[in-house]
């Protein structure tokens, strides 16, 4: 298979499908005569350079969920225009750039519900903006789920996610943000949108902790997210800085509703 290794239990149906590509071309034109009694649903790609697919592909016609791991500098050829996927993890794919270049080169986020997004290294090596990220997200009409684990890049000159609200689409349900300390450095622009009524009228899972280490790279990936550590009685635990505390006490406040999943210390 040049290279591909796949993973599935042959003994019955599957719905879903790991491809571990060592950083080569991933092809799943080489899986088109796989037949199964339930639709492939999930497909998980570990180190590709590129994924490659017929147009007329009938094994990714009901993909709804697709992971992408270690997947550095990836690009995506002759994909189906059927395949729209409901949930999104990317894992240290240099995350901004993968949604830029699936928001603008595919039609795959169209009807996007869920986004897991877990990166270390920033927007990476290609030649897409922090705003074409933002505007990205902006046009994600049907998310209910965003999680996003980032360490912004010296390389885009270390914006902020200060304005990250009115980029959110008003269908969100649940928001999660981990971060490293100046992720956000103004609770302002938050506080003014949690006040609000109108925004996120949905809403009903808030997290945000700016506290990811820095520096180290394996020390942060070894790190639990917030709403992932609990003590010895099963309570979370977190300790929150400055304006992450004032950002949820605004929640807190403005919105009872809301299930705030860390610690208010």
């Amino acid at each position: 298979m040049g290279g591909q290794e796949f993973s599935t239990d042959r003994r019955r149906p599957f719905d879903s499908l790991r491809l571990f590509c060592w950083f080569s071309v991933c092809s799943l034109e080489e899986f088109a005569s796989l037949h199964t009694s339930i639709p492939l649903e999930t497909l998980m790609i570990t180190h590709a350079t590129e994924v490659i697919a017929s147009p007329e592909s009938a094994l990714l016609a009901r993909v709804t969920t697709l992971q992408l791991n270690s997947c550095r500098s990836l690009k995506f050829s002759r994909l189906p225009r059927s395949l729209k996927l409901r949930r999104l993890i990317l894992y240290e794919n240099e995350v901004m750039d993968m949604v830029c270049l699936m928001a603008e080169g595919t039609h795959m986020l169209e009807e996007l519900e869920e986004l897991f997004l877990t990166n270390s290294n920033g927007i990476g090596r290609r030649d897409f903006e922090f705003d074409q990220f933002i505007a990205s997200i902006r046009k994600m009409t049907h998310l209910r789920v965003l999680q996003l684990c980032q360490q912004l890049s010296e390389r885009i000159g270390i914006p902020t996610f200060n304005g990250f609200p009115e980029a959110l689409p008003q269908t969100v349900e649940c928001l999660r943000i981990w971060g490293p300390l100046g992720t956000i450095t103004d609770s302002d622009p938050w506080v003014e949108k949690v006040r609000g009524k109108t925004w996120l009228p949905n809403l009903r899972e808030f997290a945000l902790m700016q506290d990811m280490p820095t520096g180290d790279h394996s020390a942060w990936l070894w790190a639990r997210a917030p709403w992932e550590r609990t003590d010895s009685a099963g309570e979370q635990t977190a300790t929150l800085d400055r304006v992450s505390r004032e950002i949820i006490e605004a929640m807190v406040q403005y919105r009872p509703q809301v299930k705030i999943t860390c610690a208010r210390h």
